[in-house]
């Protein structure tokens, strides 16, 4: 975490599912970020390389602690000599490492969202199925597909269904999923999801294989659309269908979600928090930890520190389908209700 930046922990149990051996994949190119699931994406997506290139909302390395230190690891490079000389490198061009860097998870508020991903793969499942919805150019369910096609998976099938309407992120998503060689498990769908086709969504999902398997992992960033998912049918539908369900909060819609799903969350950061953004979009750029007195008010408690969770964050695990599935883990010792 930025904001203890010397502090160094052990990793969350489902950790275990990675292995350093496969965190660089030699597809990867040189200018391209690799994530610890393996996944290769442009430099100047997510980094300020001051190249002229643009960013579709904003550049994330500017507001995510982990964008910032990808961007570090691997793109220092190929910025333009100003945009390293404004980060601190000077005249040095290369200031990244690639093995520090795949040995080394940087926390923050996707933090729970790797988690979730990881503890969605654990569950020995026959089919996999995670699908995202407002998945922008492809983070989320990109990572569950990477990660649950390993033949040590032992997954008869894996489907990812990406769901995003927006133009450009869907071109970049596209050649996100052709780059990383996953055009046969994931598929990217420009559909609105509305309260009357989420359960048609849910039912495709389910019935993919011919005959009803779970959903596996949902991942929920639709901003201002959550209100769709805090009703009684969609409650059910997550009851009967879904294992785990991740759900960005962007919106008013904090409350009535708590009270939908309340008894099945794991975590609850409360509403959306962006007062502190200034602070910490600066502390990344100087590349030092802010200092905690200048995000008070900000900050919650995690295992691994204090972290800022910009976005209100609701993570839920569906224990009683769990259970009454008969679900066995990969890793036994790391149930998907404990931390990690």
């Amino acid at each position: 975490t930025p904001f203890e930046p010397l502090a160094l922990h052990d990793p969350p149990c489902s950790f275990r599912l990675l292995h350093s051996e496969i965190a660089r994949p030699v597809s990867c190119k040189p200018g391209e970020v690799v994530d610890h699931f393996g996944l290769c994406a442009p430099c100047e997506w997510d980094c300020d390389m001051g190249n002229g290139s643009k960013p579709v909302d904003y550049f994330y390395e500017k507001y995510m602690p982990s964008r910032t230190f990808e961007c570090a690891c691997y793109c220092t490079r190929f910025m333009s000599a100003e945009s390293r000389a404004r980060r601190g490198h000077g005249a040095q061009n290369n200031r990244g490492s690639s093995g520090a860097c795949a040995s080394t998870f940087v926390v923050d508020d996707e933090l729970e969202q790797t988690i979730s991903v990881l503890q969605s793969v654990n569950m020995r499942t026959a089919h996999y199925t995670a699908v995202e919805v407002g998945s922008r150019q492809g983070q989320w369910v990109l990572k569950a597909a990477q990660l649950a096609r390993r033949a040590e998976m032992g997954f008869e099938s894996v489907h990812g269904r990406s769901i995003e309407l927006q133009e450009e992120w869907k071109r970049r998503q596209a050649r996100k999923i052709s780059m990383n060689g996953l055009d046969d498990v994931v598929t990217l769908s420009p559909q609105l999801i509305t309260a009357a086709n989420y359960p048609l969504l849910v039912r495709n999902l389910t019935m993919r294989t011919g005959s009803w398997q779970p959903v596996n992992h949902m991942d929920w960033d639709c901003q201002g659309c959550e209100g769709l998912l805090a009703s009684n049918e969609s409650r059910s539908l997550f009851e009967e269908n879904i294992l785990s369900l991740f759900i960005a909060v962007h919106s008013d819609n904090h409350d009535a979600l708590w009270r939908t799903y309340k008894d099945y969350a794991l975590l609850d950061t409360g509403k959306p928090n962006y007062r502190c953004d200034h602070e910490n979009a600066w502390a990344l750029q100087e590349y030092r930890g802010a200092q905690t007195s200048d995000m008070r008010g900000c900050l919650r408690d995690s295992p691994f520190g204090p972290v800022y969770y910009r976005d209100g964050t609701l993570r839920l695990f569906n224990r009683r389908l769990f259970e009454r599935l008969g679900i066995r883990l990969r890793l036994p010792s790391c149930p998907p209700w404990r931390q990690g």
